[in-house]
């Protein structure tokens, strides 16, 4: 009774004809492969040693979004088949990132920036697979003033056209006012889907506001300075001007100042910058005073052992007819800004309110120079890390 069929080379009886009731059992040397019972497919090697291989399994690196130092990234990699048990490995994933073995998803925030080749390897009950997947890390967001007219982002001007790395997702806007921050008129808002400006200083105020905007993007922030002017004094006030290094119509730009981390904040003196305030003597006699309000900032508070504020030194303007009006100057110091400043602008808001009268009474004290103030001004000092 014949029991089985001989298609091997070797087998005795090999010249028989198909269907001979012939046995055979495979004898060592032969070539080729065998139909295995599992269905999985066996491998030889030439040696006649076959050995069983798992099925492939496909791995897809998907629509891979571009990551920047500093982000929140999140990316899932694909298999096919989807179905059953996997367990996930990569290999190259720059630093700051993490990656999980049983979702097959890289998360995290990078720290550096680069083209990186990831080895994304995949094995489970499906099979075995592998990929080679290219992550793109951008520079961290930050934003390049540099082609504005002003160190600072004012009204019509468009973030988007000033930002520099990041991965490209939506911005959103926030004007906190906190410590360094500045300040903005009332009337004056930012936009948080936008990011412009919107609004305007009311005629009543007059100088130029700068606060900093926090732009984020994917959990990256970036500190922005923006800034507004209004050039219009109130109606018959005095004459008021300020003059900053080359410019001698310096009153609607920012001040601006730099730092070295590392040194005491310090800004001002030696007659630069200096104010002129023309009006209000009398033809005998000329009597001013001058009060001002800083705000919030790594300058510090109030005059301390390591930093102060001061309009000082100040003196009469006269013209050939006698006084006219006053100048001074304006400085601040300050201790060594907290490691939070060390990489980003900062602002120290100044209002400023002049007094000038034919007698002494009018402008002496504070109480007596914001009742009788002649005239009132808003100057932004803008200070940026070396």
């Amino acid at each position: 009774m014949a029991v089985g069929m001989c298609v091997l080379t070797g087998c005795p009886g090999a010249d028989a004809g198909v269907g001979a009731a012939t046995t055979a059992t495979p004898t060592t040397g032969t070539t080729g492969a065998a139909e295995s019972s599992t269905g999985v497919d066996t491998l030889a090697d030439g040696s006649g040693d076959g050995t069983t291989a798992a099925p492939t399994a496909e791995v897809s690196c998907g629509e891979m979004p571009l990551a920047a130092v500093g982000a929140d990234y999140d990316h899932g990699f694909e298999v096919d088949p989807s179905a059953g048990s996997w367990t996930w490995s990569v290999e190259g994933l720059p630093e700051g990132l993490m990656f999980s073995a049983l979702s097959g998803t890289i998360s995290g925030a990078p720290t550096e920036e680069g083209s990186f080749e990831l080895l994304v390897s995949v094995e489970g009950t499906g099979g075995v697979g592998e990929s080679v997947c290219t992550l793109e890390v951008a520079p961290a967001l930050s934003a390049d003033l540099s082609g504005l007219a002003r160190p600072c982002l004012g009204p019509g001007d468009v973030l988007a056209d000033v930002v520099v790395g990041g991965d490209g997702s939506a911005l959103t806007c926030s004007t906190p006012m906190t410590s360094g921050a500045g300040t903005r008129p009332d009337t004056v808002e930012v936009d948080a889907e936008t990011c412009a400006i919107e609004g305007e200083p009311t005629a009543e105020e007059y100088g130029t506001w700068v606060w900093i905007t926090e732009v984020e993007q994917s959990g990256a922030r970036t500190f922005v300075p923006f800034c507004i002017s209004q050039d219009t004094p109130a109606e018959g006030a005095f004459e008021v001007t300020m003059t900053f290094g080359d410019d001698t119509d310096a009153l609607l730009e920012p001040l601006v100042g730099s730092f070295n981390p590392e040194d005491p904040l310090a800004f001002g003196g030696m007659g630069d910058p200096a104010f002129t305030v023309i009006g209000g003597c009398g033809t005998s006699a000329c009597y001013y005073g001058y009060a001002f309000a800083v705000g919030a900032s790594p300058f510090g508070g109030e005059c301390g052992q390591d930093n102060c504020f001061g309009l000082s030194p100040s003196q009469l303007v006269t013209d050939g007819s006698g006084p006219i009006g006053f100048s001074h100057e304006l400085f601040a110091y300050g201790p060594i800004a907290p490691d939070a400043f060390h990489d980003r602008p900062f602002v120290l808001p100044w209002n400023l309110t002049y007094c000038i009268a034919d007698n002494a009474d009018d402008c002496d004290g504070n109480e007596a120079v914001q009742t009788n103030a002649g005239a009132r001004a808003h100057v932004s000092l803008l200070m940026l890390p070396e």
